[in-house]
């Protein structure tokens, strides 16, 4: 008799993969938390999450915050991580697709005489900050073979070509 053997991968929520589109924007939004009132700068949403900005604030990761998006109303958000005054969330209830499309709609452009121009980069860097580690993770070990194969074949092509164009 063949004994069946099998390995079970768990994630933990943190290292999902993400499958909902972030809409860049920038709209000022009205959050709480334990009874204190901030004013956030949303810089992306999707319907499972957002990034916003706020100084000032006394938040934490796996906090609960109530952001009120505009003409849809309060929903909660939990805290996956911060930096630089910078959180990403994860929405508790998703939000419809017809509010992150209003929202992108209502967003002012930015405005480069007031130095906006370089918030985007930092924002960029927290966020790849928080999601390199995860996108390793996520590489399973049949994917590091495909890599290190494809990687193997492209040094040899180029090999072949040298030594075809020198000899």
């Amino acid at each position: 008799m063949r004994m069946l053997v099998a390995k079970v991968h768990l994630k933990s929520k943190s290292q999902e993969r993400r499958w909902n589109v972030r809409r860049p924007l920038n709209m000022d939004a009205d959050a709480s938390h334990n009874g204190a009132g901030y004013t956030v700068t949303i810089h992306n949403l999707s319907e499972g999450g957002l990034m916003f900005e706020t100084w000032g604030a006394d938040l934490d990761v796996n906090d609960i915050i109530d952001v009120n998006i505009e003409d849809y109303g309060t929903c909660a958000a939990e805290i996956l991580w911060s930096r630089n005054h910078c959180y990403g969330c994860r929405f508790v209830e998703p939000l419809p697709k017809a509010v992150i499309s209003a929202a992108v709609l209502k967003s002012p452009f930015l405005d480069t005489s007031e130095g906006i121009e370089e918030s985007p980069v930092r924002l960029i860097s927290a966020l790849d900050e928080y999601e390199k580690p995860l996108a390793m993770a996520n590489l399973s070990t049949g994917s590091l073979i495909i890599l290190l194969l494809l990687g193997v074949a492209v040094w040899a092509f180029i090999y072949a070509l040298f030594t075809l164009a020198v000899g």
